[in-house]
C-alpha cells in the first residue's frame, strides 16, 4: 500500500512539474494581442494571463521555484520507490536483486530519463507549438501558486538581485522585451522565409518605419525640375504651358524669380477661364501655397496637406529660397511605392539596353527588383532597406557616379545623382 501511494504522489509531483514547465514555455510564447482580444470579449482567464505576462519575471520566477521543488521532491521517493518496484518485479520471476548501490543508480537513470521525457521535453514542446492554448490552461494553478509562494518568490528575486549588483550586472525588466525597429524587421524577415507573411506586407512594413525618418529633402522635386508659372503671364499662356507638360498643379512665381511664389495655379482652374476668356490675368486663379522646412518630417508635411486640403507644399531654405515642392503623391509613394498617374511621362523603371544590361530606377523596392528580374538575392534578405539605393547605401554609405558594387549575381553601378546627391538611377549588369 505505502508503495502504491508513494506512486501515486510521484505522478502528482509530476504532473505539478510538466504544467510549471509548460507555463514556462507558453508565456514567452504566448500572443498578448490574442489575450487582449479574448479579454475583450469577457474572458477572465485572459485577464490573469496578461497579469502574468505585465509581471513576467515574477511569473518566471515562479515556474522556476515550482520545477526545484519538483524536482527534489521527485529525487526524494522516486529513487528508493524505484528500486523497491524492480526488486518486487524481479523477485516475481526468482530474480533476487541486492539493494546496493547499483540498484539506485539504475533506478536514478531510469527516474532521470522518464523525469526529462515526461515532464520537461513533452511539456515544452506542447507549450511551444500551441502557446495560446497552454497558456490559458496553465494560467490559474500558476497564478495560485504564484500568491501562496510570494514571500518565498519575493526573498529568492531580492538575493539573485543582490548577487547580480555585486557581479556588476542589473536587474532585467518587463520593458527590456520591446523590440527594437530592426528587430520587428528581421521577425517579418523570417515570416516572409516561412511562408506566413507576403513580401509586399514585409516591404510596407520596412517602408513605414522609412516612412517616419524622411523629411522633405529626401522626397522633393528640385527647383531645377519643377515647372513654374510667372504671375505676369495670362491664362492663355499658363494654359498652353499645361497643354505642353501634362502637370496638373503648378507653382507661381513673381515675374521671373524662383524664390518668390506667390502660390499655385491648378490646370482645371486654367481650363475654365481659358475656355471663358483667355486673355485675362492669373493672378485671380492662384491659390495660397503651404511653406515647409527643408527638415521637416513627411508625416507632418502629410498631416499640414490634409488639415489645409492642399495637394503639394512648397520646400524652401535656411534663408527662405525655394528648394523644391513636395506633392501629396511624392508622400504616397514612400508607402506605397511608384504611383504613375494618368499625366505622368516618368521612365519606365527598369529599362534594357542595347548591350545586354539594364537601366533601373534606384527607388525600385528591393521585392520589386526580385520580381522584375525573376531572382531571389540572399543578400536582400537580411537587410533593412527598402528601395535598391538605400541597400546599396548600406553597402557603402559613399557612392559616386561610377561607383560598382557586386551583388551576386548582379553588379550595380552609379550612373546618375539628383541635385540632391541621392542616386537615382543604376545600370544593372548580369555575369553570363
Amino acid at each position: 500500500m505505502a508503495l502504491l501511494l508513494n506512486w501515486i504522489g510521484i505522478i502528482l509531483v509530476g504532473l505539478v512539474a510538466a504544467i510549471f514547465v509548460a507555463a514556462e514555455f507558453s508565456v514567452l510564447k504566448v500572443r498578448p494581442t490574442y489575450l487582449k482580444e479574448l479579454h475583450k470579449k469577457g474572458n477572465q482567464t485572459a485577464k490573469i494571463t496578461l497579469q502574468l505576462l505585465d509581471k513576467l519575471n515574477d511569473t518566471l520566477s515562479t515556474t522556476q521555484v515550482a520545477i526545484t521543488f519538483t524536482g527534489i521532491l521527485m529525487g526524494a521517493i522516486g529513487e528508493s520507490t524505484l528500486s523497491e518496484t524492480l526488486v518486487r518485479l524481479f523477485a516475481l520471476i526468482g530474480i533476487h536483486l541486492p539493494e546496493n548501490w547499483l540498484l539506485a543508480t539504475v533506478s536514478i537513470i531510469i527516474l532521470t530519463y522518464l523525469e526529462v521525457v515526461l515532464t520537461e521535453l513533452v511539456p515544452k514542446s506542447m507549450a511551444i507549438d500551441q502557446p495560446n492554448k497552454i497558456a490559458l490552461l496553465i494560467t490559474r494553478p500558476v497564478h495560485g501558486f504564484q500568491k501562496i509562494a510570494f514571500p518565498l518568490i519575493w526573498l529568492m528575486n531580492w538575493s539573485a538581485a543582490l548577487v547580480l549588483k555585486a557581479l556588476g550586472y542589473t536587474v532585467a525588466t518587463e520593458s527590456e522585451d520591446i523590440l527594437t525597429q530592426a528587430e520587428i524587421l528581421g521577425l517579418t524577415r523570417q515570416a516572409v522565409q516561412g511562408g506566413t507573411l507576403e513580401p509586399a506586407d514585409a516591404t510596407f512594413v520596412a517602408r513605414s518605419f522609412a516612412f517616419n525618418d524622411r523629411v522633405a529633402r529626401d522626397v522633393m522635386v528640385d527647383r531645377t525640375s519643377v515647372n513654374f508659372i510667372s504671375d505676369q503671364v495670362d491664362v492663355a499662356t499658363a494654359y498652353q504651358q499645361y497643354l505642353k507638360t501634362g502637370l496638373t498643379r503648378f507653382p507661381v512665381m513673381k515675374g521671373q524669380d524662383r524664390d518668390r511664389i506667390s502660390g499655385y495655379v491648378f490646370a482645371h482652374d486654367l481650363a475654365k477661364q481659358n475656355a471663358i476668356a483667355a486673355d485675362t490675368a492669373l493672378q485671380p486663379l492662384i491659390r495660397p501655397i503651404a511653406r515647409v522646412a527643408e527638415n521637416m518630417p513627411i508625416n507632418n508635411i502629410y498631416r499640414q496637406m490634409v488639415r489645409t486640403k492642399s495637394p503639394f507644399a512648397l520646400v524652401v531654405d535656411e534663408y527662405g529660397g525655394t528648394s523644391g515642392i513636395v506633392t501629396d503623391e511624392d508622400i504616397n509613394e514612400e508607402l506605397l511605392g511608384n504611383i504613375q498617374d494618368e499625366n505622368e511621362r516618368e521612365q519606365d523603371y527598369v529599362q534594357k539596353q542595347t548591350d545586354g544590361s539594364y537601366q533601373v530606377n534606384a527607388k525600385m523596392t528591393l521585392n520589386d527588383f526580385e520580381i522584375a528580374f525573376k531572382t531571389q538575392i540572399p543578400a536582400f534578405k537580411e537587410r533593412n532597406a527598402v528601395t535598391l539605393a538605400g541597400f546599396l547605401l548600406e553597402q557603402e554609405p559613399t557612392l559616386e557616379i561610377g561607383a560598382k558594387i557586386q551583388v551576386a549575381p548582379f553588379t550595380f553601378t552609379i550612373i546618375k545623382k539628383n541635385a540632391n546627391q541621392h542616386i537615382t538611377w543604376l545600370n544593372v549588369s548580369q555575369a553570363a
